[in-house]
């Protein structure tokens, strides 16, 4: 995996985050996988969430 050089972020967690769905990004990491591949933070982490609400009254 040649982004976890780039990011820091060790091979074992990068292999936990693309492969377990229950393990969750923190927002450090999302950031610096977002730089790692050229996208925007902002739009991968409202990709990634785009499914949460908030809650009717």
């Amino acid at each position: 995996m040649k982004y976890s050089i780039g990011t820091k972020i060790s091979k074992t967690r990068l292999s936990e985050l693309s492969n377990q769905e229950k393990t969750h990004l923190r927002a450090e990491e999302l950031y610096l996988i977002a730089l790692a591949i050229d996208v925007d933070p902002g739009e991968m982490f409202m990709e990634l969430h785009q499914d949460l609400k908030l809650p009717e009254e």
